[in-house]
């Protein structure tokens, strides 16, 4: 008899806090936490969001407490990052305009869920960790990632630092960068919908 041995392919993902790999065999993300605070935080708030209806997030496949460690759907698609660098390399400024503003939507309709509802321990939470990789496009559309770092702060002032952190991304502020910012902020200030306004 022929024993068959699985062998996980696997892709390591980019994160400073936490082990989070791609399994390519199961298709899916599996997050393992440093420490229980951010498990159960990060947990907390996918359950909400997919309470309340909220599809912009990948869902939790599995849970695992003793370990500390989700297994998550694998978003196919890009980041946001990366999609804002193509668009660099080709200099178009409106399309990277555009697909920011589209990330201040999602984090607009983000706020908004976790605002509404008895939850106090809730109001007032922010993203906490812009870094654009948190973000993945999928067919034209927004959906974000990582939710350990939420933390009370204003919304002007996570899209302010979204913009100071496209700055920083390599080539660290070159022109498009500068034009794009430009833009977001024109773009913000004549249409200013923020909650805590």
């Amino acid at each position: 008899m022929l024993l068959l041995e699985k062998v996980m392919k696997s892709i390591k993902f980019l994160s400073r806090r936490n082990s989070v790999i791609y399994d390519e065999t199961e298709n899916i993300v599996i997050k393992s936490f440093r420490t229980e605070k951010d498990y159960v935080s990060e947990t907390k708030i996918y359950h909400v969001l997919n309470q309340k209806g909220f599809e912009k997030v990948p869902h939790i496949l599995m849970e695992d407490t003793v370990n500390k460690q989700l297994k998550l759907e694998y978003l196919h698609g890009e980041t946001v990052l990366e999609a804002f660098e193509k668009l660099e390399k080709s200099g178009n400024i409106e399309g990277g305009t555009q697909l920011i503003l589209k990330v201040f939507d999602w984090l607009d309709k983000f706020y908004r869920t976790l605002n509404t509802g008895e939850d106090q321990e809730l109001k007032g939470l922010t993203l906490g960790d812009i870094n654009l990789r948190n973000f993945i496009v999928i067919n034209d559309e927004i959906y974000g990632v990582d939710f350990e770092s939420c933390k009370e702060r204003t919304y002007k002032e996570e899209k302010i630092e979204v913009m100071a952190r496209i700055l920083l991304y390599n080539p660290k502020d070159s022109e498009y960068k500068k034009k794009v910012v430009k833009n977001l902020l024109e773009s913000i200030s004549a249409s200013i919908h923020y909650i805590d306004d």
